[in-house]
């Protein structure tokens, strides 16, 4: 379920592929949950109440940064490497997995909490966010960035908004 300001919060049906990618999909299903409980800091293993941390118009926007420090989130288990590559960010809806930032050096590369969803094809994440499911209805992403980008736009504060420079 997603809920963007006072909206009345939409379930979003989502594919994982687990195939591919059987560790991030079934982190990822873990923190949809909330089963996994806490972290030992104490943090809430679960995506619900986490905010857009990005967004790039049109693009993508991320969830998932449970510490707000946009390095390296929390996972229901240790960060890890992704499994494949295989599928790319070919159109909107794909899920990927974020990597970690430069930032946390022993980390670099692994994956765990953050996620985007992709308004468009974007196959120039294709070699660093493993895509590790899909947003099964076009108007649930419509939907999403329509709202989104109504209540926040341009502004600043619960909602980092990020300007790509190439």
């Amino acid at each position: 379920d997603i809920k963007v300001g006072n909206e009345e919060p939409r379930r979003i049906e989502i594919v994982l592929f687990g195939k591919t990618h059987p560790k991030a999909a079934e982190n990822f299903r873990l923190l949809c949950t909330g089963e996994k409980g806490f972290a030992q800091d104490g943090t809430k293993l679960h995506y619900k109440g986490s905010k857009v941390f990005e967004l790039l118009g049109w693009a993508y926007m991320a969830f998932g940064d449970f510490y707000s420090n946009r390095k390296c989130g929390i996972s229901a288990s240790e960060p890890f490497f992704p499994e494949s590559y295989k599928i790319g960010h070919n159109g909107s809806g794909y899920i990927s997995m974020v990597p970690c930032r430069l930032e946390t050096v022993a980390n670099h590369g692994k994956v765990n909490s953050m996620f985007q969803i992709m308004g468009v094809e974007f196959p120039m994440n294709d070699d660093h966010a493993p895509v590790i499911g899909k947003v099964l209805f076009r108007d649930d992403i419509d939907w999403i960035l329509n709202n989104i980008l109504r209540k926040y736009g341009d502004e600043l504060g619960a909602l980092h908004y990020s300007r790509f420079i190439p």
